[in-house]
């Protein structure tokens, strides 16, 4: 077995435990709203990650996620949260026969209830 397989072979054996959790965007939503850090990150394998593969066409891809807090706001237990999307690896052909990385980013108001705040400040 050639060096940059066995690396490979490594590299997808150390993964593949968080890629079977069932990590859902949600459940990392909520740990980056009760961390004391205000981050949470991991590779998600749910019904979100089904639709992003899905719609880029490659139907194996691990897709991780990264949340992190952009501000506190006022109300309890809110906060803005950046919600960024990515593959480890290019899997996406550009228009000139490249191919690069996932790389998706929202932000959004929410509290620990799930639901958005009353007041965005």
């Amino acid at each position: 077995m050639c060096k940059s397989s066995v690396l490979l072979f490594l590299a997808i054996s150390a993964i593949s435990p968080f890629v079977h959790a069932n990590t859902s965007p949600k459940e990392l939503v909520l740990q980056a709203l009760r961390s004391d850090t205000g981050s949470a990150s991991g590779f998600i394998n749910d019904s979100t990650a089904d639709m992003i593969r899905s719609s880029i066409n490659v139907p194996n891809t691990l897709i991780f996620v990264e949340i992190t807090t952009l501000k506190k706001l006022k109300q309890k237990g809110c906060r803005r949260l950046q919600v960024k999307f990515t593959t480890p690896t290019p899997v996406i052909k550009t228009k000139d026969g490249k191919a690069a990385r996932l790389d998706i980013a929202q932000a959004l108001n929410v509290c620990e209830n799930g639901e958005p705040p009353i007041s965005e400040q």
